[in-house]
């Protein structure tokens, strides 16, 4: 595991991408190609390649028709052997930053004649019901915090509903009216506006904001599938990766830990719990990195398994309980087959974050594409990939981007950065003689000071230094003493006469922090994309399209 640094791109229109986007296609076709060397390799019984083929095939079709249901559109099945490029991310009011890699990936699968899927991790949690906007009051930019709905936070996205139908729907109106005057009007009125009628027909909160997200993308040509991992994990090939993992509990806790103490001691992480902690194991129980939950729950829980000869229990340790009685012969058909009956009974069973990408990247995609934040947790899921598959893991890549909101009046700069004015008046306060005139400085009263001032730095620098006894430097203490206090009363003389100056470089330092506040408000890379005109989007996607 080698130490990574990716800088976020913070400047407007600046954008990351490694690999860079014009090395994107040889790099999916390597990817292929190390996935064909590997084929035969054995994954619980199977070739890697066989498992790839089901688990691509059963995703792809199941996104082919949860796009087309969305879309109102006809499910037919797509090839599944054409490369396949991924993206995901939890299905929330995201920035431009994140968006890029929707784009990107629509981008990359024309490049190589394939298909782009988003996976929407809404096994994950609602982690924030507001939105933070820029707001102009008293003629200044401010942020205001807008809340979307009253979702209770913490509930996995696959449980929301709305909670409260009159601030749900008047969300879009009250973004509109709160924003600053943009160059063009913001997109997020007709999107949402598609929001509150899916949300309306179908009660999914989740579809509802996929199809208010698309609304925008398929405006600007973007023509990427989508699926849940709800819906992922009702396929025979997840189940079987469920299975698999459950079966050899011991040796995947293990590989999990040892690749979590990797990563802390690459990157000399103190703290246990970070970047997660270590699955445990007591009594019997081991924690596996899977969650948890009854259909209809508000609260996900970690899972934990127990094998006792041919019975497998699976539990939170607390009210959720499961058990499987496994088939010697066919342990992973069996227990795969009894998950299924779990789910039909409405057992949710969800691969946690690590797993989640694991199993995109290892049996279903050809090239993946990650944020910073994703890209750093997923070299552990590289180190799990060698430990417990014995595989050198796919490559993938990592994309972010900044498009700055794109203000009609934008705020107004002092020309000096606040460091530069703090400089400045750090410098006059221990000279206050710098911040005076010309004409001041030959006041009789300030000449004498600077005289005196100059004669103390003058004997203290060319005072002797060499050759002298300890009882002469110990006899020379008293006069440095007295030289450095009289040097500090002039100062504070020149501080007083230089009052005035010294107060307009304050308030100098003032406006400066102001103006700077202004900007950082202004430049923040992080609201939400449906709060740009489309015809920012769509340069900020055509941009993208052209890198390389």
């Amino acid at each position: 595991m080698d130490r990574t640094h990716y800088q976020v791109p913070r400047g407007d229109r600046q954008f990351l991408f490694e690999p860079a986007l014009a090395e994107t296609a040889d790099a999916v076709a390597r990817n292929r190609a190390d996935f064909n060397q590997e084929e035969a390799c054995d994954v619980w019984g199977k070739s890697l390649a066989k498992r790839r083929t089901a688990a691509r095939t059963e995703c792809l079709n199941r996104a082919v028709c949860y796009t087309a249901q969305l879309d109102g559109a006809s499910c037919a099945p797509r090839d599944a052997s054409r490369p396949l490029i991924v993206t995901g991310h939890q299905p929330e009011l995201f920035h431009p930053g994140v968006w890029a890699k929707n784009i990107l990936v629509d981008e990359l699968a024309r490049r190589c004649n394939g298909f782009s899927l988003n996976l929407i991790v809404d096994s994950d949690i609602v982690k924030g019901r507001s939105l933070t906007l820029p707001t102009r009051k008293n003629g200044s930019l401010q942020r205001q915090r807008v809340v979307v709905d009253e979702w209770p936070l913490g509930t996995p996205w696959q449980e929301v509903t709305v909670r409260n139908s009159e601030l749900f729907e008047s969300f879009g109106n009250r973004v509109e009216q709160l924003l600053p005057e943009l160059e063009d009007a913001a997109v997020i009125g007709q999107a949402w506006q598609v929001v509150v009628e899916t949300a309306e027909r179908t009660g999914d909160v989740v579809s509802a904001l996929t199809l208010g997200r698309r609304f925008v993308e398929t405006q600007l040509g973007i023509e990427n599938v989508e699926v849940p991992v709800s819906h992922v994990a009702q396929t025979s090939s997840f189940r079987e990766f469920a299975a698999g993992l459950l079966l050899d509990a011991p040796r995947l806790l293990d590989c999990y830990n040892a690749s979590l103490a990797q990563y802390r001691d690459v990157y000399q992480l103190k703290t246990a719990s970070h970047p997660m902690p270590d699955l445990e194991q007591e009594a019997g129980w081991i924690e596996v990195p899977l969650w948890g939950w009854q259909a209809g729950d508000w609260r996900r829980h970690p899972l934990y398994c127990r094998r006792d000869g041919t019975v497998l229990t699976l539990s939170d340790r607390d009210s959720l309980s499961w058990t499987a009685e496994i088939d010697s012969q066919r342990p992973l058909e069996s227990l795969s087959t009894t998950l299924a009956d779990w789910m039909a009974a409405g057992g949710r069973i969800r691969p946690r974050a690590l797993m989640t990408t694991l199993y995109m990247r290892l049996f279903v995609s050809d090239w993946f594409v990650h944020g910073i934040g994703g890209a750093k947790y997923d070299e552990i899921t590289d180190e799990i990939i060698r430990r417990f598959f014995s595989l050198e893991p796919p490559k993938f890549q990592v994309a972010t981007g900044t498009r700055w909101l794109p203000l009609a009046r934008q705020p107004e700069t002092t020309g000096q950065s606040v460091d530069e004015v703090q400089q400045e008046l750090r410098y006059a306060e221990e000279n206050p003689e710098t911040a005076l005139s010309q004409e001041r400085c030959e006041l009789a009263e300030v000449r004498k000071l600077l005289e005196e001032k100059a004669k103390l730095i003058h004997d203290w620098e060319n005072r002797p230094q060499e050759g002298l006894s300890r009882s002469e430097r110990r006899a020379r203490r008293p006069e440095n003493r007295r030289r450095h206090r009289r040097l500090a009363e002039i100062r504070e003389s020149l501080r007083q006469i230089a009052d005035e100056e010294l107060q307009l470089l304050r308030e100098k330092l003032r406006n400066a922090e102001r103006a700077a506040a202004r900007m950082a408000i202004a430049s923040n890379r992080e609201y939400a994309f449906l709060c740009y005109p489309t015809s920012t989007l769509r340069d900020f996607a055509e941009t993208i399209r052209h890198r390389g």
